[in-house]
């Protein structure tokens, strides 16, 4: 004779595991539809657009600092690598001061972005 417990138990398995996908789904409800290739092509180009938007900034300021350091190095003839890579490591600290909040928001919204379409095609 089996417990009530049992019994219970082994209702939530087969209301789990056994029943169809989306048939707990109420009746006003859609099921979601796969990604097509246009949604997937638009993350993939977004996510190259955050990229520029994230590294741009530090690579602009470096390449500017490193450009003008080689001529200060060139006409004053001091072959220092040293002195090339101190400017170089305060200007991306200054452009990480200057334009992080930006980064940071141009991530987030990209992160909530693409959590919001694994939402919309049926992730849980």
């Amino acid at each position: 004779m089996e417990s009530a417990h049992g019994n219970k138990c082994e209702k939530v398995f087969l209301v789990l595991f056994v029943h169809k996908k989306n048939c707990f789904l109420p009746p006003n409800k859609k099921v979601a539809e796969p990604m097509q290739d246009g949604d997937i092509g638009g993350l993939i180009r977004a996510a190259m657009m955050l990229t520029v938007k994230l590294g741009g900034p530090m690579l602009v300021a470096t390449l500017a600092i490193g450009v003008a350091m080689s001529l200060i190095q060139a006409v004053t003839q001091i072959n220092e690598p040293a002195l090339a890579f101190v400017p170089k490591l305060c200007a991306i600290g200054a452009t990480f001061l200057l334009a992080g909040s930006f980064m940071f928001a141009s991530l987030d919204d990209f992160a909530r972005m693409v959590f919001d379409h694994i939402v919309a095609v049926g992730g849980r």
